[in-house]
C-alpha cells in the first residue's frame, strides 16, 4: 500500500470513529462502590435520579435478591434475583432506573456486591 493510500485509510478510519461529545462523555462517568449485604435487608443505593445502575454479586457462593423501594425476598418473583457472580442492569434500555432506594438481601452474611451508577 502506498503512503498516500495508507494516509487516506487512516483519515477515513479516524473520521468513522467519532469521539463522543462532551455530554455523552459525562454520561459515561460511573461511580463505583460496594455494598456488604447480609441476611436482613440492606439499603445499597439511595433513592435518586440515575441514568444507569448496575449491581453485581461478586460472592462465589451466596445469592442476592434486590428490590426497588421495598424489602427484597430471596427466591421471590417480585425481587431481582442474582446467583453468585451474576449482575443486573437498569437504564434507558430497561425503561429507566426507578427513583427509589435499592434494598438487597443475601443468602449468607457478609456477601459483597458491587454497585455502579451515574
Amino acid at each position: 500500500m502506498s503512503k498516500l493510500n495508507l494516509a487516506m485509510a487512516v483519515a477515513l478510519t479516524a473520521a468513522a470513529l467519532a469521539l463522543p461529545s462532551a455530554s455523552e462523555a459525562d454520561d459515561q462517568n460511573f461511580t463505583f462502590t460496594k455494598c456488604i449485604v447480609g441476611t436482613s435487608s440492606t439499603r445499597c443505593l439511595r433513592a435518586g435520579s440515575y441514568q444507569h445502575v448496575q449491581v453485581q454479586d461478586v460472592d462465589s457462593s451466596n445469592s442476592i435478591a434486590c428490590s426497588w423501594g421495598s424489602t427484597p425476598v430471596l427466591n421471590d418473583g417480585l425481587s431481582i434475583q442474582m446467583a453468585a457472580s451474576q449482575s443486573a442492569l437498569w437504564g434507558p434500555a430497561t425503561r429507566g432506573v426507578p427513583h427509589a432506594d435499592l434494598n438487597c438481601i443475601a443468602s449468607g452474611a457478609n456477601t459483597q456486591m458491587y454497585v455502579e451508577f451515574n
